[in-house]
């Protein structure tokens, strides 16, 4: 691995009065949640398990599937390879949390961290999309991670759960954890799945669906992702609104 890169602060940014610059003074505005947007959350196991790519994967079924989508990273560290990603894959807007005010949600008290999510999420309702999908950074056991999971405030805001794991025990416990927490995945993904011996393994272990990450990409696959089991019921004006989508596309 190559060095880290190397940081020597100089000074602090301040506006024309003399008063210090905070990302937080650039948030975007309160907005309320619209309501009835079927939400996918992409949850995994740890850092490099395959969550972004799996969102990212996702995200270009169900567009090319005719959905429109919208795309957030509601923790993690600033950088911008993860939410470029997401546009690529055809989601619009796609926001993050340092649209919410923060340059990292690492330590940060999980009221904060909740209600830039909701900033977030309700920014992305009000643009209209079809699907609405959220990456939360890191694994179960990070302390960001494990208190959004364990809310059931946030819990109320997922309908569908995709979880990445890296290896097979990892993705058995994982799914174990999100089960005692009341959810569900309607799948299980991430870097395992590259071996089918693995996929074997969880499959004979777990009784989440398996499917493979570059699978997400087709249409059907992604799509079937909303009718999974998920967290929860998609809410019925979620429900109402996938139907009507769907209906247009058979016609």
């Amino acid at each position: 691995m190559s060095e880290p890169t190397k940081l020597h602060p100089i000074g602090l940014l301040a506006d024309r009065m003399g008063k210090r610059i905070n990302l937080a003074d650039f948030r975007l505005p309160e907005s309320l949640p619209v309501g009835g947007t079927p939400t996918i959350a992409v949850l995994g196991t740890q850092m490099n398990s395959g969550k972004t790519t799996a969102a990212r994967n996702t995200i270009r079924g169900l567009v090319a599937a005719g959905y429109r989508v919208g795309a957030a990273k509601i923790t993690g560290t600033g950088a911008s390879a993860d939410v470029s990603s997401f546009r690529d894959a055809g989601a619009c807007p796609v926001l993050d949390f340092t649209d919410a005010g923060f340059a990292s949600t690492y330590k940060a008290p999980l009221a904060d961290v909740k209600t830039g999510a909701r900033l977030l999420l309700g920014h992305l309702e009000a643009s209209g999309p079809d699907v609405i999908v959220l990456e939360v950074a890191d694994g179960l056991y990070q302390s960001e991670t494990a208190g959004l999971v364990g809310d059931a405030e946030f819990r109320s805001l997922i309908d569908v759960v995709l979880f990445a794991a890296c290896d097979g025990l990892s993705a058995v416990q994982g799914v174990d954890v999100l089960n005692r927490q009341g959810l569900f995945p309607s799948a299980v993904t991430g870097l395992f799945t590259a071996s089918a011996l693995a996929m074997r393994e969880v499959e004979a272990n777990c009784a989440a669906h398996v499917v493979e990450t570059a699978h997400l990409l087709q249409s059907e696959c992604a799509v079937g992702l909303l009718q999974g089991s998920g967290a929860t019921q998609i809410s019925a004006d979620g429900a109402l609104r996938l139907q009507g989508i769907t209906q247009q596309m058979g016609a």
